[in-house]
């Protein structure tokens, strides 16, 4: 089903060698550090629960794509698991309204 990691191997080094395509560390994204917040109620209002955990809630749906409103209705108390990142990676300047990564 799945082809074996040596015949990914092969792909890749013809990619590279065909198209000069080289992904360098640098190139790829890094691992972003984050805290799973359990939730089991309904959140009425989602940047405020952003707020809460010191993000804002572009940030918030960064990590969590598939939050598709600004709210969670949650009438099942289903478990839902949150995604936010730790404390000190990214710094919002409330001042001038700007995302930024520490």
């Amino acid at each position: 089903c799945f082809p074996e990691f040596s015949e990914i191997s092969k792909i890749k080094s013809t990619i590279q060698k065909k198209y000069g395509f080289n992904m360098i560390k640098k190139d790829t994204y890094s691992y972003i550090p984050v805290d799973e917040i359990k939730v089991d109620t309904t959140v009425n209002n989602l940047a405020d629960f952003a707020s809460l955990h010191d993000i804002n809630y572009k940030i918030l749906k960064l990590h969590n794509p598939w939050l598709r409103e600004a709210y969670l209705p949650n009438k099942s108390r289903k478990k839902y698991t949150i995604k936010i990142p730790k404390k000190g990676y990214y710094f919002f300047n409330y001042i001038n309204n700007k995302d930024s990564i520490n």
